[in-house]
C-alpha cells in the first residue's frame, strides 16, 4: 500500500452529504405527511358539510340544475329565477351554516355536465368547469382534494393574499348511493394557519433532527478518527513487516519464487535474478516452465494439473535435487524446498532454490582429490617396493656388462636389460613424484627466472614445427617452492601441448604474470582464494578435448595417446606438484580449437626479487 489511508476524509465528506440529504428528506417527508393528514381531515369534514348543505338546501339547489338548464354565462347570472334561488341559497348558508360560512372561503355547485350553477363568487356562475381534474374525478364518483397556494383570492369576505386552501370536489347523489350523480360541490377551505403551524413545526423538526444527527455524526467522526489511527498503525506495521520480509528475501543469495496454481510467477527476488538470469519484470506474470529444462516440461505440467485436481502436493516441506534452466538455456543442478500457502480461496506455492553447481563441482573435485591421494599412496608403496628390488638388478646387470668384451653378444644383451631397468627406474621416479612420497626442496625462488630457463630448454627439445611464444613478466614475484619440480611441471605441460599439435603448424603460448584474485574469479575457480598469485598459462591450438576427457585428464595412467606413446602420468604429476605447492589448476578445452591451462601459485608478497 503506497497511498495514505483516507478514511477520515471520505467519511467526513460522505457523512456531511448524508446528513444534509437526511435533513432535507426528513423535512420534506414531515411536510408531506402533515399536509396529507390535514388534507384528509378537511376532506372528510367537507364531505360532511356538503351532505348537510344538500340535506337542508336541496330544494333550492335542484331548480338551478334542472329548471334553468340551457342557460349559461350572463344569461344564467341575470335570470330572475336564478337570482332569486341563489339569494335563498346564500341566505340559507348564512343562517344555518354560520361556521361553514366563516371557514369556507368559497362554495361552488356544478351541474352534471360541468356548468357552474352556483358560486359564492358571482363571477364564477355560468362558467364551464367540465375540464377541471377535480370535476372529472367527482363525476366518476370519487372525492378529489388538493392543497393549493393562492397569491391573491377573492371571496365573499373580500380580497385575500397568500392563502393556503384545500379544494374539495364532492359528488352529490341525493337519491342514494346507487343513483346517478346529480351535482358536484366544490368547497374552498382556508388552511393557512394550519399550514403556517406545519411550517413552524417543520423548522423545529429539522433543527432537532440536525442537532441529533450532528451529535451522532460527531461521535462517529471520533470513532472513525480512532479507527483510522488504529488502521494507520496497523498499515504502517504491515508495510514495515512487508519491507523487512522483502529485504530478507531480496538479500538472500538463493532464489525465492512464488507461483499460483497454474504455474504463473507472482513473486521473484534478486536471488532468482542471480540464479536464473531473468529480471523481476521479465518473469512476473509468466510461466515458471521457462526455468525448467524442456525434457521435464511435460512432467511439470502433469504435476500442476494433478495438484489442481486432487490438491495433493508430495514435495511440501521436502528438499529435492532437480535440474534448472537459465535464461541463456544452460542447465544446472539445483536444490528446491517447496512450501504452500493460501490467500482466501487461492493457493500459492513458494520455492527456495539454491544453485548447487559449485557444490557439485567441489564434491567432484574433492572426490577426484581423494581418488588421486589413494592412487598416489598405492602407487608410491608399489614404487618403493619395485625400487628396492630394482637396485640389485641395476648393480648386477652393470657389473655383468663390464665383465663382457665390448663387442660380445652377451654384453649387448646385458646392456638391453640395463636400459630396460633404467626405464623402470625413471618410471618409478615419476611415480614417487606423483605419490608425493619424495621430499620437496623448498626455497624462495624467482618464478620468472625458473620459467625462462625452462622455456629455453623446451625450445631445444620440442620439434621446430611447433612454435613457442612466451610472455614473461619479470616482476611476477617470489614463490616458495621446489625449482626442479616447477621445471618438471612446465616441461610436462609443454610436452603434452606439443603432442596435441603434432602433425601441423602448432603453436604453444607460455605466459607468466602476476594476478590478483577477485570475487568473480574466486567464485569461478574452485580452491582459489583472494590475494596475489603467480599465474602460469600454457595454451595451445591443438586438437583440444571434450568435457568428459577433461574430467579425467589428471587421473594417473589416463591417456588419450596410442599404446607405448605415454605413461598417463604427466598431467597427474603436474596436478601433484601444483597441489603440494598450495596452487590451483584451471583447465578449459574445446575440441578442434585447443587447450588452455592456468596454474595459480601463491606469491610471497613480502619477499623481493634479487
Amino acid at each position: 500500500m503506497t497511498q495514505s489511508f483516507r478514511l477520515v476524509r471520505y467519511f467526513t465528506i460522505t457523512g456531511f452529504i448524508a446528513i444534509v440529504t437526511a435533513i432535507i428528506v426528513l423535512g420534506l417527508l414531515y411536510k408531506t405527511v402533515a399536509e396529507r393528514d390535514i388534507m384528509d381531515m378537511v376532506e372528510r369534514e367537507n364531505v360532511v358539510r356538503t351532505r348537510a348543505i344538500v340535506d337542508n338546501l336541496w330544494t333550492g339547489i335542484e331548480p338551478l340544475i334542472y329548471r334553468l338548464e340551457g342557460l349559461e354565462g350572463e344569461a344564467l347570472r341575470g335570470h330572475p329565477a336564478a337570482v332569486e334561488i341563489m339569494s335563498r341559497i346564500t341566505g340559507g348558508l348564512k343562517e344555518r351554516f354560520t361556521l361553514l360560512a366563516s371557514t369556507a372561503v368559497k362554495i361552488k355547485i356544478f351541474s352534471p355536465r360541468g356548468l357552474t350553477v352556483f358560486s359564492t363568487d358571482n363571477a364564477d356562475i355560468g362558467k364551464d368547469g367540465s375540464h377541471d381534474a377535480g370535476f372529472i374525478a367527482a363525476v366518476a364518483g370519487d372525492v378529489y382534494s388538493k392543497l393549493a397556494h393562492k397569491h391573491t383570492f377573492l371571496s365573499p369576505r373580500g380580497e385575500h393574499e397568500h392563502l393556503n386552501m384545500i379544494e374539495s370536489y364532492i359528488p352529490i347523489r341525493h337519491g342514494g348511493p346507487e343513483t346517478p350523480i346529480e351535482a358536484v360541490f366544490e368547497l374552498y377551505y382556508d388552511v393557512t394557519p394550519v399550514v403556517r403551524r406545519i411550517g413552524q413545526t417543520q423548522i423545529f423538526v429539522i433543527i432537532g433532527v440536525t442537532l441529533t444527527l450532528l451529535a451522532v455524526y460527531g461521535a462517529l467522526i471520533m470513532i472513525v478518527v480512532r479507527a483510522d489511527r488504529v488502521i494507520r498503525r496497523a498499515n504502517k506495521s504491515l508495510l514495515e513487516s512487508e519491507e523487512r520480509f522483502r529485504s530478507v528475501v531480496d538479500s538472500s543469495r538463493d532464489a525465492i519464487i512464488a507461483i499460483d496454481a497454474h504455474g504463473v510467477v507472482v513473486s521473484w527476488n534478486n536471488g532468482a535474478t542471480s540464479v536464473f538470469g531473468y529480471d523481476r519484470d521479465e518473469m512476473i506474470g509468466r510461466t515458471v516452465a521457462l526455468l525448467i529444462p524442456e525434457r521435464y516440461e511435460g512432467a511439470h505440467e502433469a504435476a500442476l494439473k494433478r495438484i489442481r485436481e486432487t490438491g495433493e502436493v508430495r514435495l511440501i516441506g521436502k528438499t529435492v535435487e532437480l535440474a534448472g534452466r537459465r535464461k541463456d538455456g544452460a542447465e544446472f543442478p539445483l536444490e528446491l524446498t517447496l512450501g504452500m500457502w493460501k490467500a482466501g480461496e487461492k493457493v500459492y506455492y513458494s520455492g527456495i532454490i539454491r544453485d548447487i553447481a559449485d557444490r557439485k563441482e567441489a564434491e567432484r573435485q574433492l572426490g577426484q582429490r581423494r581418488k588421486m591421494e589413494s592412487i598416489g599412496n598405492l602407487s608410491g608403496g608399489i614404487a618403493h617396493e619395485i625400487n628396492n628390488m630394482l637396485l640389485p638388478i641395476l648393480a648386477l646387470t652393470s657389473m655383468m656388462a663390464d665383465d663382457y668384451p665390448a663387442d660380445s653378444k652377451d654384453r649387448k644383451k646385458a646392456e638391453i636389460v640395463l636400459q630396460a631397468a633404467e626405464r623402470i627406474r625413471d618410471l618409478i621416479a615419476r611415480l614417487l613424484t606423483f605419490s608425493r612420497l619424495d621430499e620437496l626442496e623448498r626455497q624462495n625462488i624467482d618464478l620468472c627466472a625458473v620459467v625462462e630457463e625452462t622455456v629455453g630448454l623446451l625450445r631445444s627439445t620440442i620439434p621446430r614445427t611447433v612454435g613457442i611464444e612466451d610472455r614473461l613478466d619479470k616482476g611476477t614475484g617470489i614463490v616458495f617452492g621446489d625449482a626442479s619440480q616447477i621445471k618438471t611441471l612446465l616441461i610436462n605441460l609443454a610436452v603434452n601441448s606439443a603432442d596435441a599439435v603434432k602433425g601441423g603448424a602448432g603453436r604453444i603460448e607460455i605466459i607468466l604474470e602476476r594476478a590478483r584474485a577477485d570475487e568473480a574469479s574466486v567464485n569461478k575457480i574452485q580452491g582459489l582464494k583472494p590475494g596475489a598469485w603467480a599465474k602460469l598459462t600454457v595454451r595451445d591450438n591443438g586438437c583440444g578435448m571434450d568435457q568428459k576427457i577433461v574430467e579425467h585428464i589428471f587421473d594417473p595412467f589416463f591417456t588419450t595417446k596410442e599404446v607405448g606413446e605415454g605413461t598417463g602420468l604427466g598431467l597427474s604429476i603436474v596436478h601433484g606438484i601444483v597441489t603440494r605447492h598450495g596452487g590451483v589448476i584451471d583447465i578449459s578445452s574445446t575440441p578442434g580449437v585447443g587447450t588452455n591451462i592456468d596454474i595459480y601459485l601463491p606469491l610471497i608478497e613480502s619477499a623481493k626479487i634479487v
